[in-house]
């Protein structure tokens, strides 16, 4: 009985050895195109098989990183454009990693885009496209600056929002507004220009646009349906 037992423990004991190293396996990064553009270079990796996909996203100076899908990459890095993604690639994540000596504007997106097309796995194409959503809009000056941010602890920047709230510090009211389109109950947000320049505080309730034109109202903001042509980058 011992023995039958102490065989037991012993298969037991690797099998959870096993599930750990597979648990530890990472899906092969697979180059799929790497360019030099002005301004800096980049370079797009696609994850194949079975196994864990490092899909972080960091930034620093001079760099930036984003994993997912195409969609979801482009769509972190330039929140501002509206990006359509075939279906066809979303069997597949990919990790974008973009070293730059200027900024990370459209200039580079647009360098990236066209290259992008000049691959044999793409067919890429910009152009206009007009979208309805929402404009967000100060109502109050004063109201706003109640709310400027303070870093504390050296923190200058964060995010502690969940599906239904929105706990910000050290927003702008840009990045406000791209936090907006992260919650698709609300749909597309837009704000022409920050004239205000400052970080705020925010603490919204964000179940429903009913629910996020209330909480706004202490801040001095609101928002109006409006219509705005954005530029579209369409990849198939």
């Amino acid at each position: 009985m011992k023995f039958l037992f102490y065989s037991f423990v012993f298969l037991l004991m690797n099998l959870q050895i096993k599930i750990g190293h597979a648990q530890e396996l990472t899906a092969q990064k697979v180059l799929v195109t790497e360019a030099k553009i002005q301004g800096g270079s980049f370079e797009l990796h696609r994850y194949e098989g079975d196994g864990v996909e490092n899909l972080s996203s960091s930034s620093g100076l001079g760099f930036a990183v984003a994993g997912g899908s195409l969609k979801e990459i482009f769509t972190k890095l330039w929140p501002d454009y509206e990006f359509k993604v075939s279906r066809k690639f979303d069997k597949n994540s990919y990790t974008l990693r973009i070293n730059y000596t200027t900024a990370l504007d459209k200039s580079i997106l647009d360098q990236i885009w066209n290259l992008l097309g000049q691959h044999k796995d793409f067919s890429a194409t910009i152009s206009s496209v007009s979208l309805s959503g929402n404009c967000l809009k100060v109502i109050s000056s004063q109201k706003l600056e109640r709310h400027v941010y303070i870093p504390k602890n050296g923190v200058i920047k964060k995010d502690e929002s969940n599906r239904s709230h929105i706990h910000l510090d050290g927003y702008d009211l840009v990045s406000l507004a791209n936090k907006f389109n992260q919650y698709g109950q609300l749909g597309r947000f837009y704000l022409d220009e920050d004239k205000n320049k400052g970080s705020y505080s925010f603490r919204l309730k964000a179940q429903t646009l009913d629910t996020l034109r209330e909480s706004l109202e202490p801040y001095g903001l609101s928002f109006q349906s409006c219509t705005k042509t954005i530029v579209s980058y369409e990849l198939k």
